[in-house]
């Protein structure tokens, strides 16, 4: 477990923004998903699976959202605080105000990794449902 109270406040910042990259790149797995169901390879497999999946792709594109929106003004509200106060610096110790991360983006970060799994899941169920039913 990472002890995220020994952190400087440059230290926070960047883990701030590897956060920030990674929600960039969940967002990208939805993406990849809606272009595998835009090329119509899925268009005749029962529709519950690809409701299933755009269902999955909305919600959790709603959590990456949050977590990008989240972890995005707690590094503002961050910097601002040493914009603010003359006597710290990216090099000082992380205040008490900021010791933990953003509970709720942790929990859409949790969230929007689960919802992209399903997805991903749900479509690859969805392709070999289709092809062991063509045949029998």
């Amino acid at each position: 477990m990472v002890d995220y109270k020994k952190d400087t406040i440059q230290l926070r910042l960047d883990r701030y923004d590897r956060r920030i990259r990674h929600s960039n790149w969940i967002g990208g797995g939805y993406l990849a998903i809606i272009g595998i169901i835009a090329t119509g390879l899925f268009d005749d497999i029962p529709h519950i699976f690809l409701s299933l999946v755009v269902t999955l792709v909305v919600l959790g594109g709603w959590a990456a959202a949050t977590v990008r929106v989240k972890y995005d003004w707690a590094s503002t509200q961050l910097k601002r605080s040493v914009k603010n106060d003359s006597s710290l610096t990216n090099e000082s110790k992380i205040a008490a105000d900021y010791l933990e991360l953003p509970s709720r983006a942790e929990i859409a970060w949790d969230t929007a990794l689960l919802l992209l799994t399903i997805a991903g899941l749900t479509l690859l169920i969805g392709a070999w449902y289709k092809v062991f039913t063509c045949c029998l």
